[in-house]
């Protein structure tokens, strides 16, 4: 059963520019991003209270290999909630 996991719209947003960047800089590099962006993904669901605690639920979770992004989770009904910024 996969968990549910919902993604503040700007986050998304963010999240698809910066593929599109990196792309851009190297051919196939934007998906690499997106791959290790969800393999954190799958890493937060399984593991909510890794990361470093920001404030009460909030917890910063960095994406390996790619300085310019980090997610920021919380539990919101049950689910993952992720918004994203740069490192």
């Amino acid at each position: 059963m996969e968990a549910e996991v919902s993604f503040h719209r700007l986050a998304e947003l963010e999240l698809n520019e910066a593929a599109a960047y990196y792309e851009l800089e190297k051919q196939g590099l934007g998906a690499r991003f997106l791959r290790e962006v969800d393999r954190c993904i799958e890493s937060l669901v399984k593991h909510p209270r890794a990361g470093a605690i920001i404030l009460g639920n909030v917890r910063r979770r960095l994406v390996r290999r790619f300085s310019l992004c980090s997610l920021v989770h919380h539990k919101a009904r049950g689910c993952p909630h992720i918004s994203s910024h740069e490192s």
